[in-house]
């Protein structure tokens, strides 16, 4: 088995957010077919390396409806919290709208205009 590979499922997990982990209807690309499609690799190729990563508690497996794959229930694949900070794909996983302020951050500008200028920006980019 490839350490190479190993790395290369983490990462292509890393893509999808971890609100799938509660999703009845997940895509493909979770599942063993998709993950080897999207590695380009045979199904067969994928068995040892999920294997480790479950045997190491990086990913998680359950069994989902996969999108556009019939009506039966598959196996699909989630990082846990330890494989997102070993993913190439890391976020960070502190909620939008926590944090803490440092300073005095409506004194740093001169008008109200200023401000909600700045707030209208940060919204739209989702800052």
């Amino acid at each position: 088995m490839s350490a190479k590979l190993v790395q290369r499922v983490l990462d292509w997990l890393g893509k999808y957010p971890p609100a799938l982990e509660k999703a009845w209807d997940v895509p493909r690309s979770i599942c063993l077919p998709g993950i080897a499609e999207g590695l380009g690799v045979s199904r067969s190729a994928l068995h040892a390396p999920l294997s480790k990563l479950l045997n190491d508690g990086l990913i998680l497996e359950r069994r989902a409806h996969v999108l556009n794959a019939g009506t039966r229930r598959r196996k699909v694949y989630h990082l846990t919290i330890e494989g997102r900070k070993n993913s190439e794909f890391r976020e960070d996983l502190t909620p939008k709208g926590s944090g803490i302020l440092y300073g005095d951050p409506l004194n740093q500008w001169n008008s109200k205009v200023e401000v909600n200028s700045y707030l209208m920006f940060s919204k739209s980019n989702n800052l």
